[in-house]
């Protein structure tokens, strides 16, 4: 391989799992929203299916960032967490902390990073970030009211994170090499 790659592969690779597209907001600026305008919709796999296709996955994963929708909606996340930080795979879950939920894992193997949206009940959300930093790590942005225009939340480039090359395994367990080719499927 050119470039280093075999080098990188060997490390592992990080790949986003998103468990479900359901959310508990609506925000107009949601980038699952981006292509239709709706929230796509999906069969979920079970915890089962999950294991099995990170346990068949051909490249070594270094760090597993599970999203969606909102992550906590997804029944298995505490079960999913476990399973992976117990095969020593970093975790990162992206939510918007609005769910409390049990995480039975304590260590430096798992974050959440937060993003705190518009419009959305401030102290269940900052009640719910010291609950969860007395469990571990949790970082967070605001989504500021200058920074959200025409429904939708500004980037450098809009299209970033649809565009990114990253393998992303959809709740369904199809894998795509970014979101866009994911939601125009």
């Amino acid at each position: 391989m050119r470039y280093g790659l075999r080098k990188k592969f060997k490390r592992g690779i990080i790949v986003s799992a998103m468990v479900t597209f359901r959310c508990n907001l609506d925000c107009a600026y949601c980038s699952n929203k981006f292509v239709t305008g709706e929230m796509p919709k999906s069969n979920e796999m079970t915890l089962d299916g999950w294991i099995d296709k990170l346990e068949r996955f051909p490249i070594k994963i270094k760090e597993v960032i599970i999203t969606g929708g909102e992550p906590f909606l997804y029944k298995h996340t505490d079960d999913l967490i476990t399973y992976l930080t117990n095969k020593g795979i970093m975790v990162a879950i992206f939510s918007n902390l609005l769910i409390r939920r049990n995480i039975t894992y304590r260590g430096d193997l798992l974050r959440i990073e937060a993003s705190n949206h518009l419009g959305v009940n401030q102290k269940k959300f900052y009640d719910n970030l010291d609950y969860y930093r007395s469990m571990v790590r949790v970082d967070y942005k605001k989504f500021e009211e200058n920074k959200v225009s025409r429904g939708k939340f500004e980037t450098e480039n809009d299209n970033d994170c649809l565009d990114n090359p990253r393998f992303i395994i959809a709740p369904n367990g199809r894998i795509y090499i970014n979101k866009r080719e994911m939601l125009n499927d």
